[in-house]
């Protein structure tokens, strides 16, 4: 039923943002107050992300669904940027790549369902691609990071990436989850070339 199905993507969303918060109250030394509101933060994207992939259908209002999984996120950045200690935010600020593919991780677990076991296996998987990406993104803008608008609206320089990690992402997820995967394989993609672009603007 609705009802179930809403539990059900609930429970999934605390999860996605416990594991985050576990790892950033590790990685960052946070206080327990800082802890408290980053579990919050954390969890209302979870839960927004889940609303949002309720609202639109795979295929469906592609770039609507890409522009507001930006927003939802970049509005937790902010809000995470003002709970953090300058040092702190310098620290998770390091590795662009990284962040990317975490956030793409997130979105991946809350849509499949990864289980415990796929969770760490997915975001290498990410991780990779995203290194990848943002080494074709910054020789396409030279050595100052200065890329150019046309540069950055092409996907045929990331297409070798990608394709390799849906190669390993087969590998990992069952018949189902991959099946879920390649309905919204070209939204996730766009997400994570996107949010590398910006996190390189910055």
């Amino acid at each position: 039923t609705a009802a179930q199905a809403q539990g059900k993507g609930q429970e999934i969303a605390d999860k996605v943002a416990n594991l985050q918060t576990a790892r950033m109250e590790k990685e960052l030394n946070l206080t327990a107050d800082q802890a408290s509101k980053v579990g919050r933060i954390n969890l209302a994207e979870a839960r927004n992300f889940q609303r949002l992939f309720s609202k639109y259908k795979a295929g469906a209002n592609r770039q609507e669904m890409i522009k507001e999984a930006l927003a939802i996120n970049r509005s937790r950045e902010s809000q995470l940027q003002k709970v953090l200690t300058p040092q702190q935010w310098q620290t998770r600020q390091a590795n662009r790549s990284e962040q990317a593919a975490r956030m793409m991780t997130r979105l991946m677990t809350l849509q499949l369902n990864l289980t415990e076991q796929q969770i760490p296996e997915v975001e290498q998987i990410n991780m990779t691609a995203a290194r990848n990406i943002q080494s074709e993104l910054g020789r396409a803008g030279g050595q100052q990071g200065n890329i150019p608008r046309e540069k950055l609206r092409t996907v045929v320089d990331i297409r070798p990436a990608m394709e390799e990690r849906d190669q390993s992402l087969q590998k990992i997820l069952t018949p189902e989850q991959w099946g879920i995967y390649e309905q919204r394989r070209e939204e996730m993609r766009e997400i994570m070339r996107r949010r590398l672009q910006e996190r390189m603007r910055q």
